[in-house]
This record gives structure tokens, C-alpha cells and sequence, in this order.
């Protein structure tokens, strides 16, 4: 079962400043490995643009987090869903040509990420906007920090380590994405 933690600028204060209870017991345990979603169109997958982010935690749960219409960032319980999953080639087909598809890939290996995996998560801290709607989470770990937060309607994961301050993207460049390269003072 899946779910869904709304966040909308119709919320109330008390509810927009509260880490949902699913991220929150996530507090002590360790991701395990960390997978994005990238777009496909025209045959080409576009690594360039973000997308949904799916993490793996040591007692085997998973979160999803994922950028919505509006530009916020949706968090659920249990694995990325793939809206096209269960599609017929047919139907695939025509999507290919319409709109794209979408391709899940591990990112647990690339360079920003791995500082962050099977080490016990410490605290969360989420991102608001101005309006008080969640636009991404920052997990702190002992040596490193992720931020995955939405720009342009996807999810982009950056890291920080606690020996070199500044965000490094997972894809692209700090300025990119309008961080900051140093911590402030």
C-alpha cells in the first residue's frame, strides 16, 4: 500500500512545517541504495533534466519522492510507480511517439551519492517555499549531506560533505541549479 503525503498551500502552518512520519522514522537507518527515473524521448534518455528518486533504507522500505505539476515534491511510501507500467507494446509505442517514456536507473554508484550510503541518517530537514509548500528534503548523515529538492518540476540530487562545503549536483552544476557553491558563513 502506498502513501501519499499532500502538501498544497492550502495547508494549515502546522502542517507544512512537519517532516512527514514516513521520513521521519527513517531517522537511524541507513539507505542502502538510491535509484532515479530519467525521461526517454525520441530514443534518447535525458540524464540532464532529474526525475523521480526512489531510496532503499536497511530495514528494507522505500521511499519515493517526486516532483508534482505544481512544482512541489511529493513524498510516498514504498517504490517508485511508473505511470506506464502495465502498458501494452502498443500502447508504449504510441507513448514513445507522444510524450516519452520513463527509465529507472541506480545512481548508488556515482560519485556525489555514495558518501551518503549505509551510513545512519541523523536528522531531515525540509525545504519550503515561500508559500510553506515542501519543495525538497535535505538528509543529513555523519560525513555527508542529500538534497533532493525539485527545480523545474523534477527531483535534483545533490550532495554535501562535511569536509567541502557547497552542494555538487548529481547531474550538471551548482550554478545550474541557483546553490550556492560555498556554505554561508
Amino acid at each position: 500500500m502506498m502513501t501519499t503525503f499532500p502538501y498544497s498551500a492550502l495547508t494549515s502552518e502546522s502542517e507544512t512545517k512537519m517532516i512527514p512520519k514516513e521520513l521521519s522514522r527513517l531517522v537511524g537507518l541507513s539507505c542502502t541504495s538510491i535509484k532515479q527515473a530519467y525521461h526517454i524521448w525520441k530514443g534518447q534518455i535525458d540524464r540532464a533534466q532529474g526525475g523521480p528518486v526512489e531510496m532503499t533504507w536497511s530495514d528494507g522500505s522505500r521511499v519515493s519522492l517526486d516532483g508534482r505539476s505544481d512544482w512541489t515534491l511529493r513524498v510516498q511510501s514504498g517504490p517508485w510507480h511508473n505511470y506506464y507500467e502495465g502498458c501494452s507494446r502498443v500502447q508504449l509505442k504510441v507513448l514513445a511517439i507522444e510524450l516519452g517514456l520513463w527509465k529507472q536507473e541506480s545512481v548508488s554508484r556515482k560519485e556525489p551519492i555514495r558518501p551518503v550510503l549505509r551510513r545512519p541518517l541523523q536528522t531531515i530537514e525540509e525545504i519550503l517555499s515561500r508559500y510553506d509548500e515542501l519543495m525538497g528534503v535535505i538528509f543529513h548523515f555523519p560525513d555527508a549531506s542529500l538534497r533532493a529538492a525539485t527545480w523545474a518540476g523534477e527531483v535534483i540530487l545533490c550532495s554535501q560533505s562535511t569536509m567541502k562545503p557547497g552542494w555538487t549536483p548529481l547531474i550538471g552544476s551548482a550554478q545550474d541549479y541557483g546553490l550556492k557553491m560555498k556554505a554561508p558563513e
